[in-house]
Parts: C-alpha cells; sequence; structure tokens
C-alpha cells in the first residue's frame, strides 16, 4: 500500500503540470462583531439570526443593486 504522504507528495507536483492551479485573490474589506438580536435580527431570507451564528451582511445599496436582484419578497415580513 502506498501511504498517504507520498500520494500528497506526488500530487502536489503533478497538478501543476496537468494545469490544476488556484487561484488566490486579496482584497479589503472591513470586518466587525454584531450581535443580530440587538437590532430586529431578521434576515434577508425572512428568519432570524442569532448570535450563535456566523452572519455575513452586504449593505441594503449592495442588495437591492445587485446585478439580477429582484424585489425581497421578505419585506414588511
Amino acid at each position: 500500500m502506498i501511504p498517504l504522504s507520498t500520494i500528497i507528495l506526488s500530487l502536489t507536483f503533478a497538478l501543476p503540470s496537468i494545469g490544476v492551479s488556484s487561484a488566490v485573490e486579496n482584497g479589503t474589506g472591513t470586518l466587525f462583531q454584531y450581535d443580530p438580536t440587538a437590532g430586529s435580527g431578521l434576515g434577508a431570507c425572512g428568519w432570524k439570526n442569532t448570535s450563535d451564528q456566523a452572519v455575513g451582511t452586504v449593505s441594503t445599496t449592495t442588495f437591492n443593486n445587485y446585478p439580477g436582484a429582484t424585489g425581497n419578497p421578505n419585506d414588511g415580513v
């Protein structure tokens, strides 16, 4: 049986030679901690989020103007 470390090492050298690569993108942004229960906690999908969940957010401008965006059916829920 071939040891796993040998397989991983072999793939490390073989994958780039057959054109398999991974793209790495760098960017900037702001990370902050927010307790969704301090506000309404209501997400775009219509359910309440809790502080136990990892919640990603975007501004309402980005949300409403994203290419292909339609009216939010959860407005006013």
